[in-house]
C-alpha cells in the first residue's frame, strides 16, 4: 500500500477538471434503454493488456457491487480506522510496559496511513470537478456541502482518467515530433505531470469502487451497478471454488 499512498499523495488541486454528466453517459438509445458504458483505459502505455485466445474471451458479466455498496464499504473501513486508532491511543495511555508501547504505537502507525489513504482515495473521488455545492437545513441549523449523487461523482472519476490518459498519448505523440530541446523538456513535464494525475485518480478508484486498470468493465446506469467482464474459464473457475466451499463446510458440520 506504500506504493499507493505516494500515488494519493499527488496536490489533488491539479485535478480541476469539470465534466457535465450528461457528456459521459451520453443519450438514452431511441428504445428508450439506458446505454451500458464499458471502463477501460483508452491509453494502452498505462495497462498491461494480456492477449486472450479466442476462447477465453471476456464475454461474461460478473456483478461486483452497487456504487453505493461501494461508497459505503469504504466509508465504513475509514470509520473502523479511525475507532481502531482510538482505541490503541487508550491503551498506550494505560500501558507502562515498554515493550507493549512499541508493539502499540506501531499499530497506530500502520492504522493512521491505512487511514490516511482511504481519506485522500475520498477527496480524490469526490473532488475531480470541483463540483461542490452547499445545502442548509433549517430544522438543524446546519450547512451541508454536496459533491452530487454516486453517479454523477463516479462519472466524473471515469472520464477523468480517461481524458487524463488521452492526454498523455497525445503528448507522447507531440515529443515525438519535437525538435527543440527545450519543447521536449517542457513536453516531458507534461508527461509527468499527467501520468501522476492518471495514476491519483486510477488509485483511488481502486480504493472506492475496485477497479483495477488490468481489468475491463461495463457499469449500468439502470441499477447502478458495476460488473467485472470474465471469460468462461474464470466462470467455470468460480464455480469450482464454491462448490469446494461447500463441500468443506458440509464435511464441517458432519
Amino acid at each position: 500500500m506504500s506504493r499507493m499512498l505516494k500515488m494519493l499523495t499527488v496536490v489533488l488541486i491539479a485535478i480541476s477538471i469539470s465534466f457535465p454528466a450528461n457528456a459521459f453517459w451520453g443519450d438514452k438509445k431511441k428504445d428508450g434503454k439506458e446505454p451500458k458504458i464499458e471502463i477501460e483505459e483508452t491509453s494502452k502505455d498505462l495497462e498491461k493488456n494480456v492477449k486472450k485466445e479466442e476462447k477465453d474471451i471476456e464475454n461474461k458479466l460478473l456483478k461486483l457491487q452497487t456504487l453505493e455498496e461501494a461508497f459505503l464499504k469504504a466509508l465504513k473501513k475509514r470509520t473502523l480506522l479511525a475507532r481502531f486508532i482510538r482505541q490503541e491511543r487508550a491503551k498506550l495511555k494505560q500501558t507502562d510496559e515498554k515493550e507493549k508501547k512499541q508493539e502499540i504505537s506501531q499499530n497506530i502507525a500502520k492504522g493512521q496511513k491505512q487511514y490516511k489513504i482511504f481519506q485522500t482515495a475520498m477527496n480524490v473521488i469526490f473532488g475531480i470537478g470541483n463540483r461542490r455545492d452547499y445545502e442548509y437545513n433549517q430544522v438543524t441549523s446546519t450547512v451541508y456541502l454536496t459533491v452530487g449523487n454516486m453517479e454523477q461523482i463516479f462519472g466524473r472519476a471515469i472520464k477523468a482518467k480517461q481524458l487524463l490518459a488521452q492526454f498523455i498519448v497525445k503528448q507522447k505523440k507531440a515529443l515525438e515530433n519535437a525538435e527543440d530541446d527545450d519543447a521536449k523538456v517542457a513536453i516531458q513535464k507534461k508527461i509527468d505531470a499527467g501520468t501522476k494525475q492518471f495514476q491519483t485518480v486510477a488509485a483511488a478508484m481502486q480504493i472506492i469502487f475496485d477497479i483495477t486498470s488490468q481489468r475491463t468493465y461495463e457499469y449500468n446506469p439502470k441499477n447502478s451497478t458495476i460488473y467485472l467482464k470474465v471469460s468462461d474459464a474464470e466462470v467455470e473457475k468460480l464455480k469450482a471454488q464454491v462448490k469446494e466451499m461447500q463441500e468443506k463446510q458440509a464435511a464441517e458440520v458432519k
